[in-house]
């Protein structure tokens, strides 16, 4: 039973290996990173979570 859980989680590594082995053979040869993307995309998100912060303020000042 053990055996077959161990055996699914592998087989489900190796199949997502084999589908984004392509690229990520392509991110090694050309150095390339979405670093920068990633890092936009958190600031993004910390933006939105302050802004929603405010409005909640706002809301428990006007008596909503």
């Amino acid at each position: 039973m053990a055996k077959d859980v161990v055996f699914r989680c592998w087989s489900s590594a190796a199949r997502t290996l084999r589908k984004r082995l392509y690229g990520i053979l392509n991110a090694m040869k050309y150095r390339v990173s979405n670093g920068n993307a990633e890092s936009l995309n958190s600031k993004i998100r910390l933006l939105a979570y302050q802004i929603e912060g405010v409005q909640e303020q706002r809301t428990v000042q006007s008596g909503r």
